[in-house]
């Protein structure tokens, strides 16, 4: 076969297929144009029948809804009804309520002013008897500070006798022991210079005794009756001892003898009575000061009250306080405030 005959037979061949596939196609358009057709019907019914239910819900709903609006008007109005009586008869209630309890403040206020009445006498009352047991004890305290005022002076005169006493005992053993050192030296100068006669020794000088000076019993009677306020008394310097030398040997006696060594002079203190009067320091220094003044400058200045509470010190104090540092110049009052001085 040539070649152009086999072209001839494969195109014919092509051209044969191409109608079987164009009536191949044609037949499935057909089958899926009546298939959408008949869906289309369908569906046009289903939706039919759809709107037909949706319309007849719409008007049971509207009918519903109608039936609804009348109940909740009802229900309004029923509400309406039943708030206006409830409150109508709180507004009762509480007429009542306040009638009562007017009522009730007037019997407290009546109570109360019984109450007050009551603890103001008893409070007077009170007084009335704070004051005479304090007057009473203020007796007894005076009475027991002139007994033990009495007391201390017996004791005072008491302890003054044994002093002096024992002061007389010891001058009494100082005479002893000098005129055994004399007559240890004298038999020391025999020992050394033998029968020859010593230089003349000078006299030993005479040795009073101090008289104490007592205090005047009416002047500590009269000190003891006042109270003072208490301050702290700084100890007493001790006084200075006196010694009694004892008497000087020749130069040839220089090297004395053993027992010589051993013989040490005593010596004797004089007990002096203590000053009463306290120092200028002391009569100056009042409780306080320090801190009421520290206060009235970190505030800036004060009045009497706010000292009193912001300190914890009762009226007293506080005033003593500010009345030193008003001497002392750091204080001043302008209005009863207390300012401090730059």
């Amino acid at each position: 076969m040539s070649l152009r005959e086999s072209w001839l037979a494969d195109r014919q061949q092509r051209q044969q297929e191409a109608m079987q596939r164009q009536q191949v196609v044609q037949t499935v358009l057909a089958e899926l144009n009546q298939t959408r057709q008949s869906a289309a019907a369908e569906v046009t019914q289903e939706l039919t029948l759809f709107r037909s239910e949706l319309t007849q819900q719409d008007e049971q709903r509207r009918v519903d809804f109608q039936v609804f609006a009348a109940e909740l008007q009802q229900y309004c109005h029923q509400l309406q009804q039943a708030t206006l009586e409830s409150l109508s008869m709180a507004a009762a209630d509480r007429e009542l309520m306040a009638q009562q309890l007017a009522l009730e403040l007037q019997q407290f206020h009546q109570d109360l002013q019984t109450r007050v009445r009551s603890l103001r006498d008893a409070h007077q009352i009170d007084l009335v008897t704070l004051k005479a047991e304090t007057q009473a004890f203020f007796a007894d305290c005076q009475m027991q500070r002139s007994q033990v005022s009495a007391e201390v002076q017996q004791a005072l005169a008491a302890s003054r006798n044994q002093r002096e006493a024992e002061v007389q005992a010891l001058f009494t053993h100082l005479a002893d022991f000098r005129a055994e050192l004399r007559h240890f030296r004298q038999s020391l100068s025999h020992t050394v210079w033998g029968q020859s006669t010593p230089a003349a020794s000078p006299p030993a000088p005479r040795v009073t005794v101090p008289k104490l000076t007592a205090i005047p019993q009416t002047t500590a009677i009269a000190s003891a009756a006042k109270p003072a306020p208490v301050r702290s008394v700084p100890a007493k310097t001790p006084v200075a001892s006196r010694t009694v030398p004892a008497k000087s040997t020749p130069k040839a006696a220089a090297k004395p003898t053993p027992a010589a060594k051993k013989v040490n002079t005593p010596q004797v203190s004089v007990p002096r009575s203590p000053d009463p009067s306290p120092a200028p320091a002391e009569l100056e220094s009042v409780p306080f000061e320090t801190e009421i003044y520290t206060f009235l400058q970190d505030h800036q200045g004060a009045r009497l009250t706010q000292i009193e509470s912001g300190l914890k010190v009762n009226r007293f104090q506080a005033v003593d306080a500010l009345r030193s540092l008003i001497k002392k110049g750091l204080v001043t009052q302008r209005d009863r405030v207390y300012l401090t001085q730059p």
